[in-house]
């Protein structure tokens, strides 16, 4: 069985949450009902934050990153702004790869 359309859509929302290994998501949250496991999260100094989830009842993994946040702290929303993004768009360099890759 695999995971529903909509499941992804989900988990998509849930990695914005700060997240501990091992918890689970809340039950009757996702739309198929199924219920997902946290088995690792990275939340980088560069910003990147990003949560590896496995469905408990198929035990698929679905990998979940952040985009850029515009909410908290001035300071955090000028680095993703400006340090982040713009040099992605600028500069074709992605401070966050090596995070996302590990």
């Amino acid at each position: 069985m695999a995971i529903w359309t909509v499941d992804y859509a989900y988990l998509s929302d849930m990695a914005y949450k700060r997240w501990m290994k091992d918890e689970v998501t809340p039950e009757g949250g996702s739309p198929s009902g199924d219920l997902y496991r946290v088995v690792e999260f990275l939340d980088d100094p560069s910003g990147y934050y990003g949560v590896i989830f496995q469905n408990l009842t198929t035990g698929d993994y679905v990998v979940a990153h952040c985009g850029t946040e515009f909410s908290g702290e001035y300071e955090d929303r000028v680095r993703d702004l400006l340090m982040t993004d713009g040099q992605m768009a600028l500069l074709d360099l992605n401070q966050q790869k090596g995070a996302a890759l590990s």
